[in-house]
């Protein structure tokens, strides 16, 4: 069995300078296209993630950003991406919070984390 694996920003751009509408309608064509492709060759995603450690919109965190709007921003590709990896048929999603919290354990507070990613779950709850 061939499996690939890959995470939203690999197939769409998403960026502050572009609309949420463009990133959404970006990552709607490309799943389209890959959907197409996974039927000619019978490939298909082992696993699926949302980028939300590598632009500098989540330098400090997504799901537990101090910034609102990395936070909504974190929310909204979480919903995208779930929805990509069901459309795709994905095996399992990845969230990977690499960023999350502060950068070190002595200054890190899980529970209040725990509650903000949470927050963030509560937020895509319905959507996909």
């Amino acid at each position: 069995m061939k499996l690939w694996s890959a995470c939203d920003s690999d197939l769409a751009c998403d960026s502050p300078s572009i609309s949420p509408e463009e990133v959404q309608r970006s990552l709607e064509e490309s799943v389209e296209l890959v959907a197409e492709l996974q039927s000619r060759t019978g490939v298909r995603p082992l696993c699926f993630a949302a980028d939300l450690h590598s632009g500098a919109r989540f330098a400090q965190g997504a799901a537990t950003a101090a910034d609102a709007g990395a936070v909504a921003a974190a929310g909204a590709a979480l919903s995208r991406s779930l929805t990509a990896a069901q459309r795709l048929g994905s095996e399992c999603f990845s969230y990977w919070g690499g960023r999350e919290g502060y950068s070190s354990p002595l200054n890190t507070d899980a529970t209040r984390d725990i509650r903000l990613y949470g927050r963030v779950l509560r937020m895509i709850v319905g959507k996909v």
